[in-house]
């Protein structure tokens, strides 16, 4: 486990938005969350293992509990693995819902430096609604809150085509794109469907290998590729949206 970690603080950039600190902020919990669990079980396992073999008089002992692991895994190790799809599954269900929150976030701090994105030429205010505020900055912020509430129950295709038409940038690279949409579907099959493929995810997927009814299972590398992704994603999206609209950066935190 050790020797694969992703080790968040080497590729973080120096400065970032707001959305951006808070998604690498929160993937970073979540990875030291995982680790914890699972070193915590190899731990315990080798302990009880030592103590074991110290009671028994045996002086033939594995010397780190990698070699335990590799060698002979442990009763609470054999467990985790049993259980390592669900385990897998809520890390992983995490960290495509924040990736998703740090795209409605980022799109919030655009509309609010620049809400002129938002004009439109038919009218979409009428005007009992804008006798409800007491300046335009209120009504304002209500209409920017209210376009990225709607945008956050659009899928994303129709979020990077609403953001592509208004110049708002949503770096997906095209090689990759297809993998990120595959992403965001197994999130919504780990959240509304147990896990499992339904005709929604076969449509939505194209050459995909799972038949309707099959478990998605996931491994520990899928989630690793997921997280690169993702953090790619939102690294060179942050990048873009600062340089063209001039949003306030701060220093990403020692994590």
């Amino acid at each position: 486990m050790e020797n694969n970690k992703i080790e968040l603080n080497n590729s973080l950039p120096k400065v970032g938005t707001n959305s951006a600190v808070q998604f690498f902020s929160s993937v970073n919990k979540d990875l030291k969350l995982f680790y914890f669990v699972v070193n915590n079980v190899v731990n315990m396992d080798y302990a009880s293992y030592r103590a074991r073999e110290a009671l028994d008089g045996n002086d033939d002992v594995y010397s780190e509990p990698s070699e335990l692991l590799d060698k002979k895994p442990g009763k609470l190790t054999l467990q985790l693995r049993e259980h390592k799809q669900e385990l897998i599954e809520m890390f992983f269900s995490r960290l495509v819902d924040n990736f998703q929150v740090y795209i409605i976030d980022i799109i919030r701090e655009i509309l609010k430096v620049k809400p002129q994105i938002l004009y439109n030429r038919q009218p979409t205010v009428s005007m009992e609604q804008i006798l409800k505020y007491d300046n335009i900055d209120a009504l304002v912020q209500d209409l920017i809150e209210e376009k990225v509430s709607s945008l956050s129950y659009s899928g994303l295709g129709k979020v990077q085509e609403w953001c592509k038409e208004r110049g708002i940038p949503l770096e997906l690279p095209e090689d990759r794109r297809e993998t990120i949409i595959e992403y965001i579907a197994i999130r919504n099959l780990i959240i509304h469907n147990r896990g499992y493929v339904d005709e929604r995810y076969v449509k939505t997927i194209r050459n995909t290998k799972f038949k309707n009814g099959m478990k998605r299972n996931l491994s520990v590398d899928n989630l690793y590729d997921a997280i690169k992704d993702l953090n790619s994603v939102v690294y060179h999206t942050d990048e873009k949206a600062h340089e063209k609209f001039q949003l306030e950066t701060m220093e990403f935190p020692i994590l």
